[in-house]
């Protein structure tokens, strides 16, 4: 549900029982101590997550990453006659999470250097009486986009990889910053227990929304 189509529900789920035992253990136990009235709420934690200030701005981050992933393998699958070193150096400045200006500058060189590369085997293709030294060039750069081209699925299925490693560590990261929000509100508000939404979907006194302000508020 939140920055990733592959939602791991074995985490959620574990993530959420860990939540309602923890505040529960903490929260009884301070109103035993002062002899407080019971009182009982329910949070939807995904929805805290995507709500939130935070949230949003992780899945625009996201968002943008798997855009760039994409243009990532359009560029290559357009431009295959590169060297090892070049398709290395592609990926890691492309890949940067956040570049420096230099890192932005090595980038742009790799890519002109590749994109000429490639458009003059293009270039080769099309000639109908290539001179030897171009049969030559012909030969090498046919090579290297061939290398490329073969090794593109595994290109494909690191990216994926990458992508899914990010999405599950925004998603743990956000949850986590959720969890602490209930478990600041509850105390704040003498909740005796505040359940995760998954253990008690139809519980009463749903406390959302206040939530989602708590974590606002500490994570701006």
């Amino acid at each position: 549900k939140f920055l990733t189509r592959k939602v791991n529900k074995t985490m959620n789920n574990r993530i959420s029982t860990l939540f309602v035992a923890g505040i529960a253990v903490v929260l009884i136990a301070l109103a035993a101590f002062q002899n407080q009235t019971t009182k009982f709420g329910v949070v939807d934690l995904s929805a805290v997550a995507d709500k939130s200030k935070l949230g949003v701005r992780e899945k625009q981050a996201f968002d943008a990453f798997r855009r760039e992933v994409n243009n990532i393998l359009t560029f290559i699958n357009n431009n295959k006659v590169m060297t090892v070193q070049q398709r290395d150096q592609l990926l890691t400045l492309w890949l940067a999470e956040t570049p420096t200006g230099q890192q932005k500058q090595q980038l742009e060189q790799v890519k002109s250097a590749i994109q000429t590369a490639s458009s003059r085997y293009a270039e080769l293709v099309r000639k109908t009486n290539p001179t030897p030294d171009e049969l030559t060039e012909l030969s090498e750069k046919s090579a290297l986009a061939g290398v490329t081209q073969d090794v593109l699925p595994q290109i494909q299925n690191s990216l994926a990889q990458e992508l899914q490693a990010r999405a599950q560590e925004k998603q743990t990261s956000v949850l986590s910053k959720a969890r602490e929000a209930a478990t600041k509100y509850g105390k704040q508000q003498g909740f005796t227990v505040i359940f995760d939404s998954n253990v008690a979907p139809y519980a009463a006194n749903d406390v959302t929304d206040e939530v989602v302000k708590v974590m606002d508020r500490d994570n701006p």
